[in-house]
């Protein structure tokens, strides 16, 4: 039995104890879409992912704005919306991805400690719907939001080299498009 097989089980139980009402049930219920997510992304299994979707939709009607977990249950949906649409290419779950992440970003405020990965998951989102045949006004603003990020995670941050990454990722892209010197050494100045 793995650690996430093992952490599904004992949430599931926990799961068991917290009735409707309780006002915990929903961290509860959050937790589990997390882990069975990251289950989903460790071992792939199709079942993992679309439970962690219907249950993190189920902890959002439990949070209703102003719950001070609801940007990290829209965080979550959309990471796991985002990995349905890498699977299936169902354009509708990219587009809710976009959306959840978006709102996830305004509950998190600058100075908020969770905001630089709000902003990595949008640019990721943005990034992946201008791949797949959206504007470059999508793939703009990945880079403006990744920029922003990467501002976050100043040199020495554990996080640096995977928003420097990312960042590098999306001008390159730039660069291939709009094939201007200027975006190309950008890149190159950040690493």
């Amino acid at each position: 039995m793995s650690e996430y097989d093992r952490e599904v089980t004992r949430l599931r139980a926990a799961l068991n104890l917290r009735r409707p009402g309780d006002h915990h049930r929903s961290t509860v219920i959050r937790n589990l879409s997390g882990v069975l997510g990251d289950r989903y992304a460790q071992y792939g299994a199709a079942a993992d992912l679309e439970e962690s979707i219907v249950l993190g939709r189920v902890a959002l009607e439990l949070q209703p704005l102003g719950h001070p977990e609801r940007s990290n249950s829209l965080d979550n949906l959309a990471v796991r919306l985002h990995n349905r649409f890498q699977r299936e290419g169902i354009v509708g779950d990219l587009e809710e991805a976009i959306s959840s992440g978006r709102a996830a970003l305004e509950l998190r405020p600058p100075g908020n400690s969770d905001r630089p990965f709000s902003l990595h998951n949008l640019a990721t989102f943005l990034s992946t719907r201008y791949s797949r045949g959206g504007g470059m006004d999508y793939l703009e603003e990945a880079i403006t939001l990744g920029c922003s990020g990467l501002e976050l995670h100043p040199p020495g941050h554990p996080f640096r080299a995977f928003s420097l990454l990312s960042q590098l990722t999306y001008l390159h892209t730039w660069f291939r498009v709009e094939g201007r010197m200027s975006d190309l050494e950008e890149a190159v100045a950040l690493s």
